[in-house]
């Protein structure tokens, strides 16, 4: 069907809508198509509508002002499309509804009470922008007339830390990223989290220093990566999930971290300003998966004992100050995948030490001093990324390392290497072919609409219902709550996803 036709299908299927006998729509759900155009007026004329749903289609242009007209409208999700302008003010008539989902388009404008006075039912209310094109600004002392259960505004600006939060008890979700917010976190809001499980608040220039100890629902998942915070490493036990990448934390990790926060699977401490050496206790966390230390200034040798982490599978600790080897230890975990060490003062032997590592499929020990032969362990069948850069090896480029049918990017530039570059090389098929992924993404960012699209739509490369069915099953393994419509995740998982989709195309 050519675009045009497909244009006026669309524009012709939302005007249709005002054919429809008024008293009798209550329910209409035309989610996750490839509808557009824009929402046309009569849209108001619905009275009894009670759910509508239009995610993820490609709507375009503001939101009709007759909106306000839907009294009975209990769900409204508009959420993921293109649609633009300002917010009208007479949405906050909707009095019944309870799930309010505008995130994922490019609102503009200004937010303020009169969009919510009278929405006493809502529960669920989400709203994004682009660029912070969209300014939520409601007075400093004005009470909420409604008592949330999730909240998610993304890349809307904030004047300040919302006090309004004080009184939402009953929330279980809360984002508040891509904010701009420059203010300290009050100490009230620490004592809203025993209920809450799902803490996003990064990205933003949140200042001063974190309690050392706080209650938090069992499993909790907190984000309070990219901002401004001091101080040092708190111990918050109960926390599974936790992300304080890029910040200005101080002082050492404390020797009990392992002891006190053993309930821990993904942990990101990096890009902060942490010394002193990695504390012993790590093994005594059971469950973590995912350990990213990098960019700080730690010091030492890595720790020796690395048994018990059986479902550790990725570890970074690229661009500290650490010395000594690589114990054996370190690859003995199963489970293992992608291990960077780039960027220290490292040294010993390479040509031994990584006969274990046979599940990597990311292997980065650049810019340090590892001298003798470059390793090539049998069975590394994974093997995607391997990095030797700026090292003291020598000897020849093994032809064995074209056994390694996935590997795409090597780099061993700036050794000691002599010889001639074995040809098998031009014959990899993977050097034939675009990744997927290049690189790691930071852990816990959304995931680009491109790639989530590219993910559930590229029949072409593996099947959608075959691509899902494993990224349930590895999600269900890696205790990831995963539907095709969430949009967070831990930096591993979308590494992880990567290998997956190679596996199955092989």
């Amino acid at each position: 069907m050519s675009s045009f036709l497909c244009r006026n299908f669309q524009e012709e299927f939302i005007e249709a809508l005002s054919g429809c006998n008024n008293s009798t729509l209550r329910w209409f759900d035309s989610s996750s198509n490839k509808l557009g155009g824009r929402l046309p007026d009569s849209i108001g004329s619905f009275e009894y509508l009670y759910w509508l749903d239009l995610s993820n289609n490609s709507f375009l242009g503001p939101l009709p002002t007759s909106i306000g007209n839907l009294s009975r409208l209990g769900k409204l999700d508009l959420s993921f499309n293109k649609m633009s302008g300002a917010i009208p003010e007479n949405i906050g008539q909707l009095s019944v509804v309870h799930q309010l989902n505008l995130h994922g388009n490019s609102w503009e404008g200004v937010i303020t009470e009169n969009h919510l006075q009278n929405l006493t039912r809502l529960r669920d209310f989400s709203l994004s922008s682009k660029g912070n094109a969209l300014v939520f600004n409601v007075e400093a002392n004005w009470i909420a007339p409604f008592s949330l259960l999730s909240l998610a505004l993304s890349g809307c600006q904030l004047p300040a830390f919302p006090s309004w939060l004080i009184t939402q008890v009953r929330l279980s979700e809360l984002t508040i990223s891509s904010a701009s917010i420059s203010d300290n976190i009050p100490d009230w809001f620490w004592r809203l989290l025993p209920n809450i499980w799902w803490l996003d608040l990064s990205h933003n220039k949140l200042k001063g220093e974190l309690p050392h100890t706080i209650s938090v629902s069992h499993e909790a998942w907190i984000n309070l990566g990219f901002n401004r915070l001091e101080g040092s490493l708190p111990l918050w036990p109960n926390v599974t999930y936790l992300y304080l990448r890029n910040n200005f934390l101080t002082g050492p990790i404390p020797s009990n971290i392992g002891h006190e926060m053993s309930s821990l699977r993904n942990l990101d401490l990096s890009r902060n300003l942490l010394n002193g050496s990695i504390p012993l206790s790590m093994t005594e966390m059971r469950n973590l998966s995912s350990l990213d230390f990098s960019n700080n200034y730690l010091s030492g040798e890595i720790p020796s004992n690395w048994h018990g982490l059986e479902r550790l599978m990725f570890l970074d600790l690229s661009n500290n100050t650490l010395s000594g080897g690589i114990p054996s230890s370190t690859c003995s975990q199963p489970s293992l995948m992608g291990l960077k060490l780039n960027s220290n003062n490292l040294s010993g032997d390479l040509s031994t030490t990584l006969q274990n590592c046979t599940p990597l499929a990311l292997l980065d020990l650049g810019e340090n001093k590892f001298f003798g032969s470059i390793p090539v362990a049998e069975n590394m069948l994974y093997l995607s990324y391997l990095r030797l850069r700026a090292n003291m090896l020598t000897g020849n480029i093994p032809e064995e390392i074209c056994q390694f049918p996935n590997l795409h990017i090597l780099d061993l530039a700036h050794n000691n290497l002599s010889g001639s570059i074995p040809k098998c090389l031009g014959s990899l098929t993977a050097f034939k072919h675009k990744a997927i992924l290049f690189e790691l993404p930071p852990s816990a960012t959304q995931i680009p609409s491109s790639l989530h699209k590219q993910w559930t739509e590229n029949d072409k490369y593996i099947g959608n219902a075959k691509l899902k069915k494993a990224v349930q099953e590895e999600a269900e393994i890696m205790h990831i709550s995963y539907s095709p419509q969430a949009h967070f995740y831990n930096s591993y998982f979308l590494f992880y996803l990567t290998i997956i989709i190679k596996r199955l195309a092989g």
